[in-house]
């Protein structure tokens, strides 16, 4: 590994190259390197990073946040069909491991981090109405983010473009939306109030869902040249009901059958969430400084009783307060350097309660605990182009990260589990691109990165009691190279190979009554190839098409030549869209995805089949009384293929499928008035 320190001397270099006489600054903002890059063509071109990007559909309602993902070359979105789980996420397998919620990617807000310091992601509190687009960043530019970021997605809010009311609604046999956007601007202001309500009666019985959700979003310019952004997210979701996963075998006899276990401990979830953020920067954006606070309420019911002594219960009632700072500023020197030197701190506190679930009543008292962990970042990054064809960026991070949990819960026969745990890491990345025709580019990056065990992960040891103060951080080394194409503004193409070596790789241990705990694995070893194509043909015809082939597999260790659970293996994407008029009176929109099989643990004894799938949607669209009408219908799963949308992964219980949706149709209408 002595090539790494090489390596990490050289990408100092770079950071460092000529501190000289500073020039004006430019208006691109390098801090987030997702956004700057793919939403300037030139800059996608010259970025050595695979980079993608969804536009939002106007008129559609999301209910899964996967559909916000679809498409989108090397991330897995997985739909659980299961309101009271998240979306899983994966990026080149990166997060494959999670059992629920989002782990080892970095997902930000409008440039506020939706990831906690330890690693857990959630995104499941968000009004998808209100998201305008999703830009992935892979590679190891993505190791810049510090802690956990196998990948980056980063959500970007609509634009306030005039003012306006809106309303709309859809609904389905199964589901209802209502939802309500107000925009106005006046002089230096912008502000946006919106409203969402979705109710849900599920296919599987032990599934139904209510979500209720609000944002206000306020822009201004407060004086010449300096512009402030405040935003509140709201959420509440009464209920969330969990079916939970069933088992490989039940599934071939009935894929909407829920286990009598979800009914009889009534597994379900509610849960509340406000974060609001507060932004500050410069017209030129040369600087900015960033503040979020996050509170999030969770009382869940699990399948199981949890009543032993050193059971955690079967019923969790968690409080969440996060806080954090983020502040950079960039310096435009002579030769075309920029450089950026920033700073982020973060603090997470859990204060967590257990209850035994007494056939889905609150019991005795099974766990009593607050668990906090602190980060500290400081990073810098360089961006160089000496000339037309070459670009060089380079970055570097230091972390520090202190996980603390003190037990209240001390009782005959469950000892006092408190205990401490700090890492001091650091991640570092360096790319280059070289510009072989003004259309037509190559690039290449290395980098290293790593990921600590969150706080739920650390939780039990196997054996004993207590903290799991053994686990280290799971470190990565990244290879990318690719190839983009941009030979117009119609027409999109980007191919790129990447070999991830990780070790200390964070795998089960055990998983019994509801107790799971990890341990370091050797190595694991990932590589694969991703394609995309987007593809105007004609002013009312486009299309996108995206491919990855990814191989991951354990090596050394018990699991040796086991592949990771949760990935497929391949995946297949195609989209067409068509608008015969340039008015937009009538929109047609289909997609078809192949999704490979995949494995449902370590021990690669049971797999999800292989499945393919087809969604219609088509819209109209009229100007009538000084409002614009759309109406829309949607046919999702057209030919009712029975298949599995997610899998649990390493159930101990072996109930490891969660069905998708059958065939469903829905309707919807909205009404925009501009005043």
């Amino acid at each position: 590994m002595r090539v790494l320190n090489v390596t990490a001397v050289v990408s100092l270099a770079l950071l460092f190259a000529p501190l000289i006489e500073a020039s004006e600054p430019s208006t691109d903002e390098p801090e987030v390197i997702v956004v700057t890059a793919y939403q300037q063509p030139s800059r996608w071109l010259t970025t050595a990073a695979g980079i993608a990007q969804n536009q939002v559909t106007e008129w559609q309602l999301p209910q899964d946040s996967a559909r916000l993902f679809e498409g989108l070359p090397g991330l897995q979105a997985d739909s659980r069909t299961n309101y009271a789980q998240d979306t899983r996420l994966s990026i080149r397998g990166f997060g494959s491991r999670s059992a629920f919620g989002v782990r080892g990617l970095y997902l930000t807000l409008d440039g506020i981090p939706l990831t906690n310091p330890d690693g857990q992601s959630q995104v499941s509190s968000l009004q998808l109405s209100q998201i305008g687009s999703v830009e992935v960043l892979r590679g190891p530019l993505a190791s810049l983010y510090g802690n956990a970021s196998g990948g980056v997605i980063q959500l970007l809010s609509k634009d306030i473009t005039d003012n306006s009311i809106g309303l709309a609604s859809a609904h389905s046999a199964r589901s209802q939306q209502w939802d309500a956007d107000l925009q106005w601007q006046h002089r230096d202001h912008q502000l946006r109030l919106a409203a969402h309500r979705f109710e849900h009666d599920g296919f599987r019985a032990q599934s139904s869902a209510t979500k209720q959700q609000a944002v206000l979003d306020w822009r201004w310019q407060f004086q010449p040249g300096l512009y402030s952004r405040f935003r509140m997210d709201w959420s509440y979701d009464p209920t969330l009901l969990d079916p939970q996963g069933i088992s490989p075998d039940d599934w071939r006899v009935d894929p909407q059958q829920t286990h009598p276990t979800a009914q009889l401990f009534d597994t379900r979830k509610q849960s509340r969430q406000l974060q609001m953020a507060w932004q500050l920067m410069p017209e030129h954006g040369e600087w900015q400084l960033s503040s979020w606070r996050t509170e999030r309420e969770i009382n869940q019911n699990l399948a199981f009783p949890g009543d032993a002594i050193t059971s955690s219960g079967g019923e969790i009632l968690l409080q969440r307060t996060a806080l954090g700072l983020n502040a950079w500023h960039r310096w435009q020197l002579q030769h075309d350097v920029t450089v950026t030197l920033g700073s982020q701190l973060e603090q997470s506190t859990d204060r967590r309660f257990g209850f035994v679930n007494d056939r889905g009543q609150r019991g005795d008292l099974r766990r009593d605990e607050e668990g906090q962990v602190t980060r500290s970042d400081l990073y810098l990054r360089s961006q160089w182009d000496p000339t037309e064809q070459w670009h060089f960026i380079a970055g570097v991070r230091a972390s520090q990260l202190r996980f603390a949990v003190d037990d209240f819960f001390i009782v005959p026969g469950n000892p006092d589990d408190s205990g401490e745990k700090r890492f001091r890491e650091q991640s570092w990345a360096l790319g280059s691109s070289y510009l072989l025709r003004p259309d037509l580019s190559l690039y290449a990056s290395i980098g290293q990165g790593f990921e600590t065990p969150t706080l739920t992960e650390m939780a039990y040891q196997s054996e004993g009691t207590g903290l799991n103060l053994d686990l280290e951080a799971a470190r990565n080394q990244q290879w990318e190279m690719g190839l983009k194409w941009l030979p117009s503004t119609q027409t999109r193409f980007d191919v790129s190979w990447f070999r991830i070596d990780t070790r200390n790789e964070l795998v089960v241990d055990t998983a019994l009554g509801g107790r799971t705990s990890f341990r370091n694995a050797a190595e694991t070893q990932r590589q694969g190839l991703e394609m995309q194509l987007d593809w105007q043909q004609h002013p009312s015809l486009s299309h996108r098409f995206s491919a990855h082939w990814l191989s991951a597999r354990y090596q050394g260790d018990t699991l040796d030549g086991k592949q990771l659970p949760g990935l497929a293996r391949q995946s297949l994407y195609w989209q067409l869209q068509w608008q015969p008029w340039q008015d937009e009176r009538l929109s047609t929109l289909i997609t078809s995805q192949y999704r490979g099989s995949v494995y449902t643990s370590d021990a690669n004894d049971e797999q999800a089949p292989s499945y393919v799938t087809v969604d219609v949607a088509m819209r109209l669209q009229q100007q009538w009384g000084g409002w614009q009408w759309q109406q829309w219908v949607q046919l999702d799963n057209l030919t009712d293929r029975n298949y599995v949308g997610a899998v649990i992964v390493n159930q101990g219980n072996g109930r490891s499928f969660e069905p998708a949706a059958p065939r469903t149709l829905t309707l919807g209408i909205r009404a925009v008035h501009v005043f």
